[in-house]
């Protein structure tokens, strides 16, 4: 497929001042599918967003929703550990249709068996990527993956 070329460029205004939160544009090599997906996630339902099983590894990718929901990372080293599993929220817009702030994942690299301070642990991929909808509401979720 090519290259993917992004550049993201946003301000937060706080206290009557502005600060630029400005990106020179990142490219990321040798792209061989782009997965982008939209998932409507009823109140108090999971749903798999991403599987490397059935989508392949990724490179970049980026998780948006309209509704609060947490986002569920899970890192299996195919060994001993087992699936070890870390959580981020996803604030959404709280108005149905309208995506909130992006969540962006710059790789699928992770720690399966990691322990604290970088102690110890091993270098794996993030192998699935699920959703849980809180918001009291049905939601909308996006993920966009740039894949290898």
């Amino acid at each position: 497929m090519g290259n993917l070329y992004y550049r993201l460029d946003a301000f937060v205004s706080a206290d009557g001042q502005r600060f630029d939160l400005e990106q020179e544009d990142y490219t990321i090599t040798s792209i061989d599918n782009v997965y982008n997906k939209t998932f409507d996630v009823a109140n108090n339902t999971t749903q798999k967003l991403f599987d490397t099983t059935l989508q392949g590894a990724f490179k970049i990718c980026f998780i948006q929703s309209d509704h609060p929901m947490h986002i569920e990372l899970v890192t299996d080293d195919d060994a001993t550990n087992g699936e070890m599993v870390f959580t981020i929220y996803s604030p959404g817009s709280g108005i149905t249709g309208i995506m909130g702030p992006r969540i962006c994942l710059p790789s699928n690299v992770s720690y399966a068996n990691y322990t604290v301070n970088f102690g110890g642990g091993t270098v794996d991929t993030i192998d699935t990527i699920r959703c849980r909808n809180i918001s009291g509401s049905a939601g909308r979720i996006r993920i966009f993956a740039g894949q290898t």
